[in-house]
């Protein structure tokens, strides 16, 4: 279930009509298929995102905030990574019906995105600047010449000095948070109206961190750039986002607006969040709260609320079992197995036992008496053994499920044939 924190109007949004998204995520389904099972990476995700607005995502790591951003950039990992279900409308057209050409189109050119891992992310053979020139020489039409100044502007933007030197060095050459600005560089070199930052700013120092984060907002304002910012820093949150999605374990659990968000948390795991982090009015000496447990297994998810196991505040409710079968029978799978082989058992007994319809059509009499099993209740015949049923043909079902209960006693009078004597014997005195 997911909380939605009150809502709050933007500033710049026109009085009395509400804003159009320009990207709405709708019940975003992904599976990761492995040798293990199926991992619901993502399960039922939500969200909107408007134009020039700033969208933050938090949560901890492997919750599906990156699954999420791969799945609108259409850059699963195939064949293990499947999009099950949902759409990604982006003014509009849904991303997930386009062919590989028209996803090409967009992806760099209107939708962008900042990956959390530069140096995997760059091409180690090819220079900087040629990784930089390459959406603008392809999605805006710009001459070599065109594009490379417009590449020492951008590594100038992101505080890269010495542009036209650099352009010509290799990624190996640049330290790790160069490469994430040579990163954030490339994701703004051609305008987006959609830019997703996978925590664009871990490998960078405190203060580059802010002027990389005061650099994307101002964009954002100037340029109407909207953006999804995926982060563990709630302080940068706090700070830069206008509306927030807590995940937890492949779900959305609360959303709402910044300043509704911080000032009244609804859902535990946001309280749980929020109350870890350190702040300058509690003592030197206060020891930070944390969250107990483990997020659960996304191979075979809780039926009900995923935070449940981890909650201090959990309710009967939050933790159903699943529909149609009693939580007494969940408890007891030995027994249950054990019951269900001992039927399927009596069932193939029962088959071996019923006569064909091939026979019952050649003329056979349905009243046919054939040997059963001797029970052990009953009085004893005068041979010394209990007296031995006989099992009826042509019975209905019912009949022949009841099986101890149905059958014909053998005339005493009658010769018993030496082999089901001794088997007698053998059962009484066992």
């Amino acid at each position: 279930m997911t909380v939605t924190s009150t809502d709050r109007p933007r500033a710049d949004a026109p009085s009395g009509a509400a804003p159009s998204p320009l990207l709405e995520i709708d019940d975003l389904r992904v599976h990761f298929v492995t040798s293990r099972g199926v991992v619901q990476a993502v399960d039922g995700v939500s969200y909107k995102v408007n134009p020039g607005e700033i969208v933050a995502v938090v949560g901890e790591s492997g919750c599906g905030k990156s699954v999420t951003a791969l799945s609108v950039m259409r850059l699963l990992a195939k064949p293990a990574g499947q999009i099950v279900g949902g759409r990604v409308l982006f003014q509009g057209r849904d991303l997930l019906t386009l062919d590989d050409e028209q996803m090409r189109e967009i992806r760099g050119r209107d939708i962008a995105m900042i990956f959390q891992e530069p140096m995997t992310s760059l091409n180690p053979v090819l220079t900087i600047g040629l990784q930089i020139m390459e959406p603008l020489l392809i999605h805006m039409g710009m001459t070599e010449a065109q594009a490379r100044a417009r590449a020492v502007e951008l590594l100038g933007l992101v505080g890269i000095t010495d542009g036209e030197r650099r352009l010509d060095q290799y990624p190996h050459q640049f330290s790790g948070g160069m490469r994430q600005r040579v990163m954030i560089a490339i994701g703004l070199a051609c305008n987006p109206k959609l830019l997703i930052a996978d925590e664009p700013t871990t490998a960078l120092d405190v203060t580059i961190q802010a002027q990389i984060l005061e650099l994307m907002r101002e964009l954002s304002q100037r340029l109407g750039i909207a953006m999804i910012f995926i982060t563990h820093n709630l302080g940068v949150v706090a700070r830069y986002a206008d509306r927030i999605n807590v995940m937890y374990a492949a779900r959305i659990v609360e959303q709402g607006t910044a300043a509704a968000v911080f000032a009244k948390p609804l859902h535990p795991y946001t309280v749980g969040l929020l109350r870890s982090v350190p702040r300058l009015d509690r003592p030197r000496d206060a020891r930070l709260a944390t969250i107990e447990g483990l997020p659960p297994n996304l191979l075979d998810p809780p039926t009900g609320c995923r935070f449940a196991a981890r909650c201090a505040a959990k309710m009967p409710i939050c933790d159903p079992p699943p529909f149609g079968v009693p939580s007494r029978r969940r408890a007891r799978p030995r027994r249950r197995r054990a019951a269900r082989a001992r039927h399927r058992a009596g069932r193939r007994r029962g088959r071996r036992q019923e006569p064909s319809r091939a026979a019952a059509a050649r003329g056979r009499p349905p009243q046919e008496i054939l040997p059963h099993r001797a029970q052990r209740s009953g009085p004893r015949s005068p041979h010394g053994a209990r007296g031995q049923r006989r099992h009826v043909r042509g019975l209905s079902r019912r009949d022949r499920r009841a099986g101890r209960r149905v059958g014909l006693r053998q005339d005493h009078d009658r010769a018993q044939h030496p082999q089901a004597r001794r088997s007698d014997r053998r059962r009484d005195q066992v």
